[in-house]
């Protein structure tokens, strides 16, 4: 509460610098138990998933794992798709808003709510933002506006909302816990027939695989709850930044505020307190680190490396050329949520572009994080270039029971935005239809 963005301008330059202190101290010697939090749900996830494999051989391994983890209660990522249903049903009951959202682009749309006829929708738009504004792609970059900055990709994915009309989220998610129940009590059924050991009778399969599965559920519930403090953290570390910027702006030791993600912790606190040994050349320093920025995000580093001690990574400025599939040929991954559905791809790279996606679209993208949750009830299918069977991705993809392939390598350069394919989230193949590549 104390570092709340609406009270920064009051507090002193000295009263900043102590908050940008405490965040650091935080993220560095405070986050064990966050870390903690992931290490678990890995061992856990693993755990459970031999223990499945040999007490159930003949089963699709992959397809029944995850089947146990859909829809998991009190998912704290599992809320905005929710929030943003409530408000785009706000939208579609009154009939001056409809019309809003129906003609005006989303920046108009912002201005226009100020409108008292808006001001109970703007109320719970505001909520929201307050909520859950921070969560956005690529949150845990500094550098990245989130929502509750620029708010008009919310809109964007409001009006993606209005042209759905089939089951809420909140809908979808009771449908796939259903299931997840039934087929968990079916599991544990079959296993309360089977000992652990001869040696121990009254030990059952099912008691072992209950606790199991109970730890995975639970150390996945908490890690994504740890993701969202993290969130948080950096949201509110980078409106302290920018406090911070602005004043040294004003000062002329940099030239606009967010010259100060280009300095180092250590330095912003050196020429914050004082201590900078050559102040007057801080904007020199940040001009060639924003043009060796630039270069270096031009460039596409390997996937993997081995180099020795000292030595650096060449990198060319272009990304290799990826040869086109003919029609048929498939992408592999790993298969994150089962099903199988074709569709159109959409290539999205931010959860900005959310304007190019329609709905019941297959997702096509590099990488997700939380802030991608709400684009999740849009679509039928899931293609993602990186991450494992606890990414967020899969842990979302599976909450909503969408058919999902993580891991497929340079998807996003080898499928066709607007091309047909299918996604067989149980074998873990992409499908590629004709005109599908590029």
């Amino acid at each position: 509460a104390s570092t709340h963005p609406s009270g920064l301008a009051a507090k002193t330059t000295s009263a900043l610098l102590d908050d940008f202190r405490s965040f650091l101290e935080i993220r560095y010697q405070g986050w064990k138990n966050a870390s903690l939090a992931d290490a678990g749900s890995m061992v856990c996830y693993g755990a459970l998933q031999r223990f499945l494999a040999r007490a159930f051989p003949g089963e699709d391994q992959q397809a029944f794992h995850n089947t146990l983890l859909k829809a998991l209660p009190d998912l704290v990522s599992s809320v905005p798709p929710v929030k943003l249903w409530e408000l785009s049903r706000m939208i579609k009951c009154d009939p001056a808003l409809f019309e809003l959202f129906g003609s005006a682009s989303s920046a108009e749309i912002l201005t226009r709510l100020d409108d008292h006829r808006f001001a109970g929708f703007r109320r719970s738009l505001d909520a929201f933002l307050e909520n859950w504004g921070f969560r956005c792609s690529a949150e845990l970059m500094l550098t990245v506006p989130s929502f509750q900055e620029n708010p008009e990709p919310v809109i964007d994915l409001l009006k993606s909302y209005m042209a759905v009309d089939g089951e809420s989220p909140a809908d979808q998610l009771r449908h796939q816990a259903e299931g997840r129940v039934r087929d968990t009590v079916a599991m544990l059924s079959t296993l309360r027939r089977r000992p652990v050991l001869k040696l121990l009778p009254l030990v059952r399969q099912s008691h072992v695989a209950g606790v199991l599965l109970r730890w995975t559920q639970r150390s996945i519930q908490l890690r994504e709850r740890a993701r969202l403090k993290q969130a948080l953290l950096y949201s509110r570390l980078r409106r302290i930044s920018l406090a911070l910027g602005a004043r040294l702006a004003a000062s002329g030791r940099l030239a606009i505020a967010d010259d100060i993600f280009y300095l180092t912790a250590d330095e912003v606190e050196l020429l914050v307190s004082g201590g900078e040994m050559f102040p007057g050349h801080t904007r020199e320093m940040v001009s060639v680190r924003r043009r060796a920025h630039a270069e270096l995000g031009a460039t596409t580093p390997p996937d993997s490396m081995r180099l020795p001690a000292g030595a650096y990574l060449e990198i060319a400025a272009t990304a290799p050329a990826v040869a086109a599939h003919d029609s048929g040929d498939a992408l592999a991954g790993v298969g994150a949520c089962g099903g199988r559905t074709t569709a159109r791809a959409a290539i999205l790279l931010d959860v900005t572009q959310s304007h190019l996606l329609k709905a019941g679209d297959i997702l096509v993208t590099r990488q997700t994080d939380p802030g991608w949750g709400p684009i999740f009830p849009l679509i039928s299918g899931l293609v993602i270039e990186r991450g494992g069977m606890l990414s967020h991705g899969a842990i979302i993809a599976r909450e909503f029971g969408i058919p999902s392939v993580v891991g497929v390598k340079d998807a996003t350069r080898r499928i066709q935005h607007g091309g047909s394919i299918t996604v067989d989230g149980d074998r873990g193949l992409v499908h590629v239809m004709a005109g599908g590549t590029r």
